[in-house]
């Protein structure tokens, strides 16, 4: 793949990611709804944009803001 190419596996990305916060926050006593991130919802395209900021800046506040918005207890 050429440098200048985007991520091959972007997608693959989104959707192990979402599944890996989706368990941690389940395993820590809370749900995150999984209907604010499918495909056509502004809260997915906010999380992927968050999880590419956080990549390239290394700070995680945003993601955290997004995910912050579709979490509640158990």
């Amino acid at each position: 793949m050429p440098a200048s190419s985007s991520h091959g596996f972007r997608e693959g990305n989104t959707r192990a990611q979402f599944v890996f916060f989706f368990q941690l926050a389940e395993e820590a006593g809370w749900w995150l709804d999984p209907a604010k991130f499918i495909p056509g919802e502004p809260g997915r395209d906010e999380f992927i944009a968050a999880r590419s900021y956080s990549q390239a800046i290394g700070s995680n506040e945003r993601l955290a803001q997004v995910l912050g918005r579709a979490i509640a207890p158990l």
